[in-house]
């Protein structure tokens, strides 16, 4: 007996248009899209399940039909990616500054437009997709309803804002193994990242006991108290909407004094200050900097954090700069194993002192992996990248001897994982608890304190701390 969904395509019984499309793409004839063309050279990874494969031609109902939440900085980067790709169907889209909505509307002018994805997760009945580019306190909400809908999900980083809606998604991800979900960050599509894998995994530096990450950030306004004024909510903004979960408050549009003045307090972009809405410079750079030392090295979750040094919090302002110090412990599995490491972190443009890194000059925005025969840095961007104090006759290892190749473009290794039935580079059942771990250093910044961290309680024994790993939820936010 055969099936209709939604669009009346006429399908076989047990099989629903989303995986239609995943073996219809190949065999079919449309246009090949960026994400083909980009992963054409790149063997499947992480493959968890087959998809069947249809020799039938694909037409517009067939197009992978993707919501879009948030559609101005990043939401406009990511809108502009998926709308590039001939095989997807931009359907929906929401963002609650209707200046925004209504620019990338007009590319679209055929998709329903909102500014509440509340809403358009429960109208929408029809969409194999949802790309999330909101503020991070707008991240948690619609990525796990979507995925209780059994929508493929693509979320810009940060992942979430806390340890405990991390630990939610990675749960939630064991319920739905079939969805292909990436987090918005493309080191794992880069030569420099699949590289320093490949020389941390080689053995060549002996044991990697630790790891420096240095950023610039923040480069937005940070480490201010909040200003005690209001200002008129700008016409096109719903303000309401943009504080979201969080406990309601006036707008304030510019600081009126000090070295921030007349720059801009919440909206847009410089959100990410503030505890309540965004995750400091922690988790700007973090998911892209830390990304690298987690995946070569397994890392895993912390077993102690503690900030090392500060400019300090001013009451929910994220500080100016900080130093954070996370170890891990050993690991021994049958394919890898590692002794204990240190990952110390430095932002606001701080870098570690030369003689922790055997005299090294670590650039802001390096990552230097320091082991007991060498220390290997590089940079975020490949110009930076360089080997340093490795012994005579130290080689890198060749391309084809690296134990992974870069995964392709970040938006396109999502599409394509969608279409063949695979995982992404930066999936969520890597990227949630890399999230958690990296957002406990917020926990700590927050509480002023060193923390032991026990994972498998989820709990780090301190009341102060275990009462930061969860925000507070407005009635009608609650996930």
């Amino acid at each position: 007996m055969a099936s209709s969904d939604h669009n009346g395509l006429t399908l076989g019984r047990g099989v629903t248009r989303r995986r239609f499309l995943g073996g219809a793409a190949a065999a079919a004839g449309m246009a090949p899209s960026v994400s083909m063309l980009t992963a054409a050279a790149t063997a499947a990874r992480f493959t968890w399940f087959a998809v069947p494969a249809f020799a039938q031609e694909i037409g517009q109902n067939e197009k992978l039909r993707l919501g879009i939440v948030g559609t101005g900085g990043r939401g406009w980067a990511n809108f502009e990616a998926m709308h590039q790709d001939p095989g997807v169907a931009i359907i929906a889209i929401c963002d609650v500054d209707s200046g925004c909505l209504n620019n990338a509307a007009q590319k679209v002018p055929d998709a329903l437009k909102y500014d509440d994805y509340r809403t358009l997760l429960s109208d929408v009945k029809d969409l194999d997709g949802i790309v999330i580019s909101a503020p991070d306190h707008h991240h948690a909400l619609p990525t796990v309803t979507a995925l209780r809908k059994n929508l493929h999900v693509y979320c810009e980083k940060p992942l979430v804002q806390s340890p405990w809606e991390a630990r939610l998604i990675a749960e939630e991800m064991k319920k739905h193994p079939s969805l292909a979900t990436q987090m918005g960050t493309p080191g794992q599509c880069d030569d420099w990242f699949m590289q320093s894998l490949a020389v941390v995994r080689s053995g060549s530096l002996g044991e990697i006991t630790e790891v420096h990450v240095s950023t610039d950030r923040p480069i937005w306004p940070q480490g201010e108290p909040l200003p005690n004024v209001t200002d008129p909510v700008p016409e096109s903004l719903n303000w309401d909407l943009w504080v979201g979960p969080r406990t309601a408050r006036p707008f304030i549009a510019k600081y009126r004094e000090g070295r921030f003045k007349d720059t801009a307090v919440y909206h847009p972009f410089v959100w990410r200050g503030w505890w309540d809405f965004g995750s400091g410079a922690l988790g700007d750079i973090a998911p892209h900097s830390m990304n690298v030392a987690f995946r070569s090295l397994q890392l895993g979750a912390p077993t102690h954090v503690e900030v090392e040094a500060t400019s300090g919090m001013v009451g929910n302002a994220f500080p100016d700069w900080t130093i954070l110090r996370f170890d891990f412990p050993a690991i021994a599995t049958e394919t890898f194993s590692r002794g204990p490491v240190s990952l110390h972190w430095y932002d606001g443009k701080k870098v570690p002192e030369k003689e922790k890194l055997n005299g090294l000059n670590l650039d802001v925005g390096g990552v230097a992996f320091v082991g007991t025969k060498g220390i290997w840095y590089n940079g975020i961007h490949p110009a930076a990248g360089q080997p340093a104090n490795l012994y005579d006759g130290w080689e890198a290892p060749k391309r084809e001897d690296w134990p992974e190749q870069p995964f392709p473009e970040v938006h396109a290794d999502w599409l394509q994982a969608i279409r063949e039935g695979r995982k992404t580079g930066c999936a969520f059942e890597y990227s949630a608890p890399m999230t958690e771990a990296y957002q406990l250093g917020n926990v700590a910044l927050k509480v002023g304190k060193p923390l032991d961290w026990n994972a498998e309680k989820f709990t780090f024994g301190d009341a102060d701390a275990d009462a930061m790993l969860k925000h507070e939820y407005r009635d009608g936010w609650t996930l």
